[in-house]
């Protein structure tokens, strides 16, 4: 190799070097195969870091649901859609937390029709205003009009939009259904800091509304899980967080009801 030669490799090297954490890869890649989202600290995710959404995992679903175009605009959509601004919470992180919990084996293997889950996890936050109460409704349709315009079988867009609809109530009719419920809601079963976190980032992103009535809508939410039998319909995912989320629920409904401003 002559000297000329080499200059230019070592230039194409270090535009792909990360500047924030100086991994030697893209960082897409680099999230979904050693940090995934909802580990990474914050000090390493100095501008919401929309690269976090793998696109070689999105382009690789995409074919798998037999679509005729390889996904980089539709994958470019659903990226600008979760670094909204107006989002704390229902970003790029926790899709790819969404998705580490469904790459466990002994998660996926659940998966009656997997690719159809994976698709529902990516779309199923894709529209979300706190304003409205059609954001399940929009980010179904939108899933279903890109899957069909792209070639994806009528019956298969229908699956995955049942799928994000199924999120609106939290109530399945299928057990692929019910999967990606679970999956959104794993959350409500984290590890005590993840968590408050999660009640400070949905604090934030309803910052518009009063601190009474917050208080008021936000234990409402969390009561109506604590009433129900079981949280988790998935067994493996149930035995795993049940126990954790009620938890979780029951102190966030103590400090909703106590004196003192909620941190956002």
């Amino acid at each position: 190799m002559d000297a000329e030669s080499v200059e230019p490799i070592h230039i194409e090297f270090d535009r792909m070097r990360c500047h924030s954490c100086g991994h030697e890869q893209i960082c897409d890649l680099y999230q979904i195969k050693f940090g995934w989202n909802e580990t990474v600290p914050m000090d390493r995710v100095p501008h919401r870091v929309w690269h976090v959404l793998p696109d070689e995992r999105f382009y690789d679903l995409w074919q798998a649901l037999s679509a005729r175009s390889h996904g980089r605009p539709i994958f470019e959509r659903l990226r600008d859609a979760y670094d909204e601004p107006h989002r704390a919470y229902h970003t790029a992180r926790h899709i790819g937390a969404c998705l580490r919990l469904f790459d466990a084996p002994e998660v996926a293997r659940l998966a009656t029709h997997e690719a159809e889950v994976e698709a529902a996890l990516w779309f199923h936050d894709a529209v979300y205003d706190t304003h409205t109460r059609t954001n399940e409704e929009e980010s179904a349709a939108l899933a279903q009009q890109l899957l069909v315009s792209d070639g994806v079988a009528p019956e298969v867009a229908a699956r995955i939009a049942a799928h994000v609809l199924a999120t609106r109530g939290h109530v399945a009719e299928t057990q692929d259904a019910q999967l990606v419920i679970d999956i959104d809601l794993s959350i409500l079963g984290a590890e005590t800091p993840e968590y408050e976190r999660f009640e400070r980032e949905i604090r934030t992103e309803y910052a518009w509304v009063d601190e009474a009535a917050y208080r008021a809508g936000r234990s409402a939410v969390l009561r109506s899980f604590l009433e129900r039998d079981r949280i988790y319909g998935t067994a493996i995912i149930r035995e795993r967080l049940e126990a954790r989320a009620r938890s979780n629920l029951a102190t966030a409904l103590l400090q909703l009801a106590s004196p003192g401003a909620l941190p956002c």
